[in-house]
């Protein structure tokens, strides 16, 4: 059930999870409003009039804030800070702080509530409320360092789950003779946790000198910055350009001048579009910034590039194949935790 609360003429409703017909709603509410809605949240407060029609909301998955959208005839009633402040009140007794992803034009609205803004483009914003943050998150990575005055290669994987292509892509960036930064993508959206992706990334490149491997937080093509990347929609190419251009400009500003990363190198997408746009936008974001970065063919075994997406095929379909496209260590711990 919902919690309700009055404003004017309207009910304030804080959904924890929205029931499939409210899910509708407000997907024909953002489209009257050009917003495009994935259906990738959790729950949403939404503003509704007397006979529930939708004229106000701000929906959440885990702590990022989206969809964040107020009626023409309703903007001047102070209902979006209402939206922002009812749903902070209920995430903040979940998570340590939360994110806002939304629009420009919009992110004053957050910001007069007391949001910090991280990162900024043309179509997109990100901000952050809460106790800790991303120079706290800077300043953990900071202090894995074994050196804070040399240079620093970054190389972010999401390694669902981590194969011999990942660690080639590793192997390559630390031949350059910088201190590697490998950051994994910190969510539970794909089919290897978190964690046990972590485990496989740090196991893998154990032996691997001048290698550090650490979560990419909230930051790194997280839920808050880059969305569309757990979609893997290929009919909103633009989105994920966009959004992409949003995580490349978060990293550029704040994350490199920060951690002293002066290369960040990636492995060419011949299969996802998505991930082909993020390496567009990488491409032309953070030269600009003096980043340079580095594009490498990817490794190939039997003729074909050697996919995390191959091997999640391979396991589905419970043959062994897979086990020849993945290092050893990624292999004992796939069979270890019973994850085949």
């Amino acid at each position: 059930m919902p919690t309700t609360r009055q404003h004017s003429m309207l009910h304030i409703n804080d959904y924890p999870r929205l029931p499939r017909f409210q899910c509708r709603a407000l997907a024909a509410f953002l489209e009257r409003h050009q917003l495009h809605f994935a259906e990738d949240i959790d729950g949403a407060v939404l503003a509704e009039t007397e006979a529930g029609d939708i004229v106000g909301c701000l929906a959440h998955q885990d702590d990022v804030l989206k969809y964040f959208c107020v009626a023409d005839d309703h903007r001047d009633e102070g209902l979006g800070s209402q939206l922002i402040s009812t749903l902070i009140n209920r995430l903040l007794r979940e998570y340590s702080g939360v994110r806002a992803f939304t629009s420009p034009c919009r992110a004053a609205t957050f910001e007069s509530l007391g949001f910090q803004r991280l990162a900024a483009t043309s179509h997109y914003a990100l901000l952050e409320f809460g106790p800790r943050g991303l120079d706290d998150y800077l300043n953990a990575v900071r202090a894995r360092l074994p050196s804070t005055a040399m240079p620093v290669n970054a190389v972010v994987l999401n390694a669902n789950p981590f194969t011999l292509g990942h660690r080639y892509l590793v192997q390559q960036a630390a031949a350059h003779g910088l201190q590697t930064l490998v950051f994994v993508v910190a969510n539970d959206h794909s089919r290897f946790r978190f964690k046990d992706r972590l485990a496989m990334v740090e196991t893998g490149c154990r032996d691997l000198p001048g290698v550090t491997v650490c979560s990419g937080g909230a930051y790194m093509v997280s839920g808050a910055t880059f969305p569309h990347y757990f979609l893997k929609q290929t009919d909103h190419d633009a989105l994920a350009h966009y959004q992409g251009e949003l995580d490349a400009t978060l990293f550029a500003t704040r994350i490199a001048p920060a951690l002293n990363i002066t290369q960040r190198v990636i492995g060419e997408e011949p299969l996802s579009p998505v991930t082909a746009a993020y390496n567009a936008a990488l491409h032309e974001t953070l030269p600009a910034y003096g980043i340079q970065v580095i594009e490498l063919a990817r490794r190939e075994q039997a003729g074909s590039v050697i996919s995390a997406s191959r091997v999640r095929a391979l396991l589905d379909a419970e043959d062994n194949a897979w086990e020849a496209l993945v290092p050893e260590t990624t292999r004992d711990y796939i069979l270890t935790h019973g994850l085949n």
